[in-house]
């Protein structure tokens, strides 16, 4: 995420609370390399302590999330 991206994903998580995840790994690249990683510009996991990360893995089974990509 860019250094524009950042502050505004920022500035909303801290509006809704939550905990956010930056560069979140929505897809891994393949073997192959025929599929490219995704990456998620920001995740908030709404009703969980506030608290961030930066990439890395989180468990979202049955957590309401919402989403923000600036691509």
């Amino acid at each position: 995420m860019s250094r524009h991206e950042t502050w505004r994903t920022q500035k909303y998580w801290q509006s809704v609370g939550g905990y956010l995840i930056e560069e979140f790994h929505a897809i891994k690249a393949s073997r192959n390399k025929q599929i490219g990683k995704r990456l998620i510009d920001g995740v908030i996991v709404l009703g969980e302590q506030q608290g961030s990360q930066v990439g890395g893995q989180y468990d979202l089974v049955d957590k309401d999330i919402m989403l923000g990509y600036c691509g």
